[in-house]
């Protein structure tokens, strides 16, 4: 069975679990590491998605151009190389996260809440809010899992990935919408999800006192109505998204990085921004 999907690129949403809902901070300026479409995961490397493409990263305003791109040859993720080390970095956390609660940072498309003002169903998720992408915010939920998130592009495209819900965060919300679609227990405090601009942006866990790297922003997919229309079609309540697990490319991620000085360079330019279809994996 086929669900839409689309790549997302990180909306955190304006609102949380209505115990505290509307008083949620989502400034995320304390993350100096993740910048614009990538995290820095080591001294003179970047984590990202291998559809942004590209060779340039934007961290805190400044932009870095890498001097070499290495694409994962079975996922949808990639690491730039960078010949000036940075200051500072999240190391990636290849431990299994399920059932933890994930910070996700992004600089994509954020929103607000529903309501009779704004949208035709008020109270059943969020309303996506265009020219809002560019600001660093961030959001929490909790890892549901893992999916294989296939584009229907080919085996190079095949990611397992940490899955994650929009849970309903009002009691105002429809029966239809009082949906937990992995039953991993509900909203967190600061319950969100990502939208499109928040491609290759992080899911990062606190591990022992430091935050650490556990997945790459890559997609949404519209699993709950009542599908009002737009980017508001992946922003219902029991809709969820994905991050591709770093754990499942450890040895990839450690070899690359282990190469004493780049020496080639993989640009992939996609430049892909329309909507792309999933088949579910078992």
């Amino acid at each position: 069975m086929k669900r839409s999907l689309a790549f997302c690129g990180l909306l955190c949403l304006t609102g949380s679990s209505f115990g505290i809902y509307g008083t949620g901070s989502l400034d995320a300026s304390e993350f100096s590491y993740v910048g614009m479409s990538g995290a820095v995961i080591g001294p003179n490397w970047v984590i990202t998605a291998k559809h942004v493409g590209g060779m340039g990263f934007t961290l805190n305003g400044s932009y870095y151009a890498a001097d070499a791109r290495y694409d994962n040859p079975t996922a949808d993720i990639s690491l730039l190389h960078f010949a000036k080390a940075f200051a500072g970095w999240y190391s990636p956390y290849y431990g299994d996260p399920t059932g933890k609660v994930l910070t996700y940072v992004g600089y994509g498309l954020t929103a607000e809440a529903r309501t009779a003002a704004n949208s035709a169903n008020p109270n059943t998720g969020y309303h996506v809010l265009d020219g809002t992408g560019g600001v660093k915010r961030k959001m929490t939920n909790i890892a549901g899992g893992f999916d294989i998130v296939d584009y229907d592009w080919g085996p190079a495209w095949l990611t397992k990935s940490i899955v994650a819900d929009l849970d309903y965060s009002t009691p105002d919300a429809p029966a239809s919408s009082q949906v937990d679609t992995l039953g991993d227990g509900g909203a967190t405090d600061n319950e969100g999800g990502i939208m499109f601009g928040d491609s290759g942006s992080s899911a990062l866990l606190f591990v022992d006192g430091q935050w650490r790297v556990v997945g790459v922003n890559i997609a949404i997919d519209d699993r709950n109505g009542p599908n009002p229309g737009g980017n508001d079609n992946y922003s219902d309540f029991g809709d969820v998204f994905y991050s591709a697990w770093v754990g499942e490319y450890e040895n990839w991620i450690d070899t690359t990085m282990a190469v004493p000085e780049p020496t080639t360079i993989a640009l992939l330019g996609l430049g892909i921004a329309a909507a792309v279809r999933r088949r579910r994996r078992t």
